[in-house]
């Protein structure tokens, strides 16, 4: 058994990096857009959240445009979207924001304007990790196989080989040993006569 880890260690952590890498690359895609946010397609910096009043205010502005799903963008936050109409959307939020509002009643009236469109961005929370680690588990349960199955191919082949052989060592016997008997039985038929 150690051998056979021996043998398929390297192999399992090639699909585990190779797993962990494609598990971990949305997140990273979503880091690239949060990056490059404050970009238009036009190539002008779009306007910024926090280009508020106060510091604290500003924070809430960035924090929610970051939280919020754009619907001029699918896939995107509000801060991501190049779309005027999202910036606009953030200057709303900066107005709310300064005027007191919380961040549920500004979720709210946004919500109001694209009641078709989630504006929530939330993690999924527990099934997002059950996935991953569900996915590398099949996935270092699948090459474990694939190695137990290719060791013991490469076992049956090293007993066929020795098999056939012992089978031709027999065979060279058997002729030698025949031989032998045969100059006796020679020789005792020599005798009798």
């Amino acid at each position: 058994m150690t051998r056979l880890l021996r043998t398929a260690h390297p192999l399992l952590w090639i699909g585990l990096a190779s797993v962990l890498a494609l598990w971990l690359l949305p997140a990273t895609a979503a880091d690239a857009l949060n990056q490059d946010a404050d970009q238009t397609e036009a190539g002008v910096p779009a306007a910024t959240p926090a280009q508020s009043g106060s510091d604290a205010n500003g924070g809430r502005v960035l924090s929610l445009s970051r939280r919020l799903m754009s619907p001029f963008c699918p896939g995107r936050t509000l801060v991501s979207c190049p779309s005027q109409k999202a910036s606009d959307w953030i200057s709303d939020i900066r107005t709310w924001v300064d005027q007191g509002m919380s961040d549920e009643e500004i979720v709210a009236v946004l919500q109001e304007r694209v009641p078709e469109h989630p504006l929530s961005s939330d993690p999924g929370g527990v099934w997002d990790w059950a996935i991953g680690l569900g996915a590398l588990g099949v996935v270092t349960l699948v090459i474990t196989i694939v190695m137990i199955r290719l060791r013991r191919r490469q076992q049956q082949a090293e007993q066929a080989a020795s098999a056939q052989k012992n089978s031709e060592d027999d065979d060279d016997l058997d002729a030698d040993a025949r031989a032998d008997l045969e100059d006796k039985l020679d020789e005792e038929l020599a005798m009798i006569d």
